[in-house]
């Protein structure tokens, strides 16, 4: 549906742009570019200023069409504005221009000596490409340790793409050969390289770091978090100021005063900085996390199993259940991400079987927390998150281990050392037994399931280091769940139970459902600490309680009354 209206947008926007950017030249652009390059237009250099002018300018309209119809789109979706659409159009549109204009090849000689823009400008330009660059280059990194988002790595893809093309013509503009000429031919030269790279001196610099900001950082010292924003609000405007404002002619180059691979140190001492600072996210809780967490009703409630989860939107914040009316609202863990419907869908949150841990999306830090309920300590699972990269959560019974299951794959974490294994293959999370040993499928998504009939749906049993222990066929429409010891696998349909060995998949025993006149699957939400299974059907054409208790072995069936929670733990 996006895609449909971007497109639309787009048929839009890109013939009034191509319009607008063929009319015949002002006179007043040629004498602005004269004016800023300190140049003299005449007879002789005219027509190749005036063409480059509307090449550039050319290009820069159809991109900026194109982001204007990609922000409406987001628009549309998110309900935001923002001008980094727009304005990475615009500067991709000039750096298409630049590679049509120059005939572009790549140079790895050494530059000539001239300053085609001011030191200061240069400078910026350096310290913002190593920022971006060092943020990019670690959000690529860190995605071979723990699961990231596809967007976070789109963005960081084009944060480095952006840097590189900037460098690359900055090389290209420094390093080819003028030609020789009449002297304002060669003025005339010098002035469209030295406006091509002051306008990608400053593009570059807004465009990287905004781009690179969408990666993703690591929180940070409470006396720092306001650094980015600074960075990626002042550099922009300082540089754009500089670029736009003052003029500049092009002189000969002073000699280095810092060696030439100064900014490619600079962006790996900030890489590993930032590495580091994400690794200490992860494994080391922050001291304040526990100071915040330990409110007077939740400490009252340390000694009890939680029941059930449910969100309470007016109190904005989950209510933690030890009872029928018996609860805590937990403010910590955020309710809702934004999403394809106007009410979001659902922010994750999990209980273990024993009620004394609980798995959350944490609303100030962005990270998924594990918090023992007993000692109120938290432990990091992931680093800050977009919240398109915000992974599904099921913890263990004992609540020792978590798997994180997203669109790019799943990873359980043992919470109590921080070892990670990556689950190759498995798509839909069944349940995770003692040691860290999971069952799932290979089909479906978080939260979701496989298409009916699917042919390549397997059974998956893999050991705490991720490797496979079993694989049998299975028929992904069936609604299934690992019981707390691991050791059974239990899978209702309209009609029975069906009790099964998770490491063979041979069926145990069969048992009829005995809920009358189910038409759909009953949705399997946990375990009993007695053994049944707690399930509840399909709300149309009932009167009586949803949720009930399914003994697995007979299938006999008995309604409970005030179970309002959505998500469960120990259940009595």
């Amino acid at each position: 549906m996006l895609a449909v209206v971007f497109l639309a947008l787009s048929a839009l926007a890109v013939p009034v742009a191509y319009s607008w950017a063929t009319v015949p030249l002002p006179r007043y652009l040629a004498d602005y570019f004269a004016r800023k390059q300190t140049v003299a237009v005449t007879v002789f250099n005219g027509d190749r200023i005036i063409r480059y002018l509307q090449v550039s300018r050319r290009f820069r309209w159809i991109g900026g069409g194109l982001g204007m119809a990609l922000a409406a789109t987001v628009m549309v979706h998110e309900a935001t504005v923002s001008p980094y659409f727009p304005i990475t159009g615009w500067f991709l549109g000039g750096v298409a221009a630049e590679f049509t204009f120059t005939r572009f090849r790549p140079r790895m000689g050494r530059p000539h000596g001239m300053r085609l823009a001011s030191s200061l400008l240069v400078g910026i330009w350096r310290l913002s490409a190593a920022l971006s660059a060092a943020v990019a280059l670690s959000t690529v990194v860190r995605s071979f340790r723990m699961d990231v988002g596809v967007a976070e790595r789109g963005w960081a893809v084009l944060a480095l793409g952006v840097v590189l093309a900037v460098h690359l013509l900055l090389r290209h503009l420094n390093g080819t050969p003028v030609p020789h000429g009449p002297a304002d031919l060669v003025d005339a030269e010098l002035a469209i390289r030295s406006r091509s790279a002051r306008t990608l001196l400053a593009g570059g610099t807004a465009v990287a770091l905004w781009t690179a900001s969408r990666c993703g950082l690591p929180e940070l010292p409470a006396g720092l978090r306001g650094g980015p924003e600074f960075f990626t609000t002042a550099l922009p405007i300082f540089a754009w100021l500089l670029a736009a404002i003052s003029p500049w002619q092009v002189t000969a180059a002073a000699r280095r005063r810092f060696p030439a691979p100064l900014p490619a140190v600079l962006t790996l001492l900030l890489c590993a900085g930032l590495l580091t600072r994400w690794q200490s996210a992860e494994s080391a809780p922050a001291a304040d996390d526990r100071a915040r967490l330990a409110t007077e009703p939740l400490v009252r409630s340390l000694s009890r199993p939680v029941e059930s989860a449910k969100q309470r939107p007016e109190a904005d914040g989950w209510e933690l259940l030890f009872g029928p009316h018996d609860g805590v609202v937990f403010t910590e863990a955020e309710v809702r991400l934004p999403g394809r419907r106007p009410q979001g869908r659902p922010a994750p949150l999990a209980l273990s079987g024993d009620g004394h841990h609980v798995a959350y999306l944490d609303r100030r830090s962005r990270r998924v927390v594990a918090l023992d309920l007993t000692t109120l300590r938290p432990a990091h699972l992931t680093g800050p998150l977009a919240d398109a990269a915000v992974p599904g959560v099921v913890l263990s019974a004992d609540g020792r281990h978590a798997v994180l299951t997203s669109g790019t794959g799943s990873e359980l974490v043992d919470i109590r050392t921080g070892r990670r294994a990556v689950l190759r293959g498995l798509r839909r999370v069944l349940g995770v037994g003692p040691g860290g040993v999971t069952v799932g499928t290979t089909g479906g998504t978080t939260g979701g399931e496989a298409l009916p009939g699917s042919p390549d749906t397997a059974l998956l049993t893999l050991d705490a280091r991720g490797r496979e222990l079993t694989r049998v066929p299975f028929d992904p429409t069936l609604k299934a769940r690992l019981s707390p010891d691991g050791h059974t696998l239990a899978v209702v349909s309209p009609t029975e139970v069906v009790t099964m060995d998770p490491g063979t998949g041979r069926v145990r025993g069969r048992a009829p459902l005995g809920i009358p006149d189910v038409e759909r699957a009953p949705d399997v939400l946990g375990w009993s600490v007695g053994g049944d299974l707690l399930v509840r059907i399909d709300p149309w054409g009932f009167d009586e309680a949803l949720d009930h208790l399914v003994d697995p072995a007979t299938g006999r069936a008995r309604p409970v009354k005030d179970l309002t929670g959505s998500v469960f733990g120990r259940l009595s």
